[in-house]
């Protein structure tokens, strides 16, 4: 709510509103029509009775005209007498428009958006209460003033004395942009402070102040300056017109090192800057990684001063909500084991972010070779957020993507190789090496990698088989031969293992990793004895006195909460959510037509939200059998939006690969149960009879393609939907079985 005091022509009082702009336009006291030209001042001013009176005389000192000049005064927190001295003020500066308003919050942030929405003329810039202009301040950025311009001036440094240091560094970098007018995105360091800038009142008024911050948010505000492209900078730097720049204890360049100060509010900043950032242009982007290793800058000096705390900032970095953390700018240990994965964050694939989890895992700093998949692969940059902490440097081979092509593959080996070489002689030697396939590039570079640097513990880990597809069928794939090949032949055989003739390349490159790595991964138990059921007895003996079985990793929990995917369901439903691809052996289409048999009511209470690559075949399918209202069909999310996002729904289902006869078991685990395992929330598996997902424990268990028990299944969910929504009352299965009461639960 908003009260106005009308006592005079120049004062009003503003208490505390919940939508400070809107609250401000309602009023005529507050906004008037806008002057074609001029500059209205805004001073936040927080217990600032006895500074008042300087700042406002120098802006009453100007040599303006007094019609091209105002200044708005916002006090905030408890009032102290400011308003009698601005009353005072009014007085002895008649010519002066000067109007003040307070808010009870403590907040300068708020204030100043207050003063934005009160002022009445073309240009703003701001104040503090502390502060001064020098005469010719105001007249100096209006010369230059433009529709598409950001005017700066001068800034010296005033200490408690009186003293004036006009060669601060600052000041100095400012000077020197001369007549340049280069675009702001180049001189980023001039947005971290509210400070000696004229900005267009139209601009200012697109955002707000973050009232959430309790320090840092002039550097936000300011940057979001940058969401206009190609905007200009143009510098006032005549003689009298500089910004006079009070310089205090409480300051934040002068803030003493505190947990709170250097580390949780910088954290805070850090993460309103990546929202700045991601609507910003890729050159405006580069501009707040700037000032985001700016905030870094107190973290690594509060570090420097407090090593005990590392632990503790880690922590607090890690649960910050801050997406890309610039971890190699805090710790820059040189990396001892190397990391080798053709596909790898940030591209979106499987295989990708399950290296990427893998990697975070073992919470050591590794390098990375992996190869440049523009093309075939999409982009996801949230993908790396799990993993950029321990990555010390990231080489991408440009080597054109292939999953089969032989003369592709061998040249990312070839190049990877170099690369590896080159990096270890600078590690002093790598401890290890760990390469993950399905993207088969992976092992052989590691391979060649290995041949060369007997001493490195290689790490093999497969995702699925090689040798055959999801069909059982073996997959194609030439060998040249070559001295690539037949360097592998000769590894093989060196080892004393037999290579079998008309090799393909998924099989070669399978059998000199169960050749030469000192340990193999496996995903599951099936996987493994399958795998290895299919090459020669001595090399699976081998393979299998090497190998262990470990699921794909489950992301911190902090991970679900990094990026809102800002997915809604509604409160009167129960919601089931399924994310993946489909295919001939994995898809959805029983769960569809149990959902169709189900009663109306029934029906009418479950809502299912499918993810998918393919969202326009899918919503062909779901179509043909009349559940448009049913079922929502959407494209993938990327990886940290997809975390959230599980957390939304009721239950999150997850499907097997269905075994065909041709393959005596199933070796499938899906990536996506270790995800939704983190989720907290309840999994609905169906499951291939016998395969790793068969004795996944899942709070609601079906067999594929037993349409009917799905269907029951579906009841089952909405009675517990129900029972936990009104658990005084009895719920009876006939209740959503057989009648059209239907269920449901609420969400406050």
């Amino acid at each position: 709510m908003t009260t106005l005091s009308t006592t005079g022509q120049r004062h009003e009082s503003v208490v505390s509103t919940s939508d400070r702009r809107r609250e401000t336009e309602r009023s005529p006291l507050e906004r008037g029509p806008v002057v074609p030209f001029g500059c209205t001042v805004i001073v936040a001013s927080h217990l600032g009775r006895d500074r008042l009176r300087d700042c406002v005389s120098s802006v009453a000192a100007q040599d303006v005209d007094t019609g091209e000049l105002e200044v708005v005064v916002v006090t905030n927190g408890p009032r102290d007498g400011s308003d009698e001295v601005l009353e005072e003020l009014a007085r002895e500066h008649p010519d002066l428009q000067l109007r003040w308003f307070h808010r009870a919050r403590a907040s300068a942030g708020e204030a100043r958006t207050l003063g934005i929405a009160a002022s009445r003329f073309k240009f703003v810039t701001f104040l503090d209460d502390d502060d001064r202009l020098e005469v010719g301040f105001v007249r100096g950025m209006l010369e230059l003033a433009a529709d598409d311009v950001i005017v700066a001036a001068g800034i010296h440094d005033v200490d408690s004395d009186g003293g004036v240091d006009t060669g601060t560094t600052l000041g100095q970098r400012i000077r020197a942009i001369g007549t340049a007018e280069p675009e702001l995105h180049t001189v980023p360091w001039l947005l971290g402070f509210n400070a000696c800038k004229l900005i267009p009142r139209s601009w200012a008024l697109e955002q707000d102040y973050d009232a959430d911050l309790r320090s840092g948010e002039d550097l936000v505000y300011m940057a979001g300056l940058l969401r206009r492209p190609a905007t200009k900078v143009r510098v006032s730097t005549g003689d009298g017109s500089s910004y006079l720049r009070q310089v205090r204890s409480e300051s934040i360049s002068r803030q003493l090192p505190s947990f709170d100060f250097s580390v949780a509010q910088r954290l805070a900043v850090i993460r309103a800057l990546e929202d700045t950032a991601g609507v910003t242009s890729d050159t405006a982007t580069a501009a707040v990684s700037v000032l985001v290793r700016a905030q870094v800058g107190f973290i690594t000096r509060y570090l420097e001063a407090c090593p005990d705390e590392y632990e503790a900032v880690i922590a607090a970095i890690e649960t910050s909500g801050v997406r890309r953390f610039p971890w190699r700018t805090l710790d820059r240990v040189r990396a001892k084991d190397l990391v080798i994965a053709y596909c790898f964050a940030p591209f979106s694939d499987t295989s990708a972010i399950v290296a990427a989890k893998a990697v975070a895992e073992r919470r050591r700093v590794v390098d990375v070779i992996s190869n440049d998949m523009t093309g075939v692969r999409r982009v996801d940059q949230s993908a790396g957020a799990l993993v950029d902490r321990w990555i010390d440097t990231q080489y991408t081979i440009d080597s054109p993507p292939s999953f089969a092509g032989w003369d592709q593959i061998s040249q990312f080996a070839s190049k990877a190789g170099a690369v590896a070489d080159r990096e270890d002689v600078r590690a002093g030697g790598y401890e290890s090496v760990y390469s993950r396939a399905l993207w088969v590039g992976s092992h052989l570079a590691a391979a060649l990698f290995k041949l060369d640097h007997w001493s490195v513990r290689w790490t093999a880990e497969f995702s699925d088989p090689l040798r055959t597809d999801a069909t059982g069928a073996r997959r194609a794939g030439d060998v040249k031969d070559d001295d690539m090949s037949r360097r592998l032949v000769r590894a093989i055989e060196s080892r004393g293992f037999e290579v079998p003739r008309g090799a393909s390349l998924f099989e070669l490159i399978e059998d000199v990793t169960y050749a030469l790595a000192d340990e193999i991964i496996f995903t599951n138990e099936n996987q493994r004895d399958y795998m290895l059921d299919m090459v020669s007895p001595r090399l699976r003996k081998h393979a299998l006195a090497r190998s262990r079985v470990r699921p794909h990793p489950v992301p911190p929990e902090y991970a679900y909460g990094l990026r809102d995917s800002g997915y809604e369901v509604s409160s009167s439903t129960v919601d089931i959510a399924y994310f993946g691809s489909f295919y001939s052996n994995r898809g959805l289409s029983d769960v569809l037509v149990a959902m169709r048999n189900l009663p109306a009511a029934a029906r009418n209470s479950v809502r299912l939200h499918l993810f998918c690559s393919n969202p326009d075949a899918v919503r062909a399918e779901v179509a043909g059998l009349g559940l448009e209202t049913n079922v929502i069909v959407n494209p993938y999310l990327p990886y940290l939006e997809f975390l959230n996002a599980t957390r939304v729904f009721d239950v999150l289902l997850v499907n097997d690969v269905e075994r065909p006869a041709s393959m005596s078991i199933n070796p499938f685990l899906p990536s996506k149960v270790s995800d939704y395992q983190g989720s907290g929330v309840p999994i609905w598996a169906i499951y291939d009879e016998g395969s790793p997902l068969s004795s996944y424990t899942a709070k609601y268990r079906t067999a594929v393609g037993n349409s009917a028990a799905m269907m029951s299944e579906m009841v089952k969910i909405l009675q517990d939907a129900a029972a936990r929504s009104a658990p005084a009352s009895a719920v009876d299965a006939t209740d959503i079985s057989n009648d059209d009461r239907g269920g449901g639960r609420s969400r406050g």
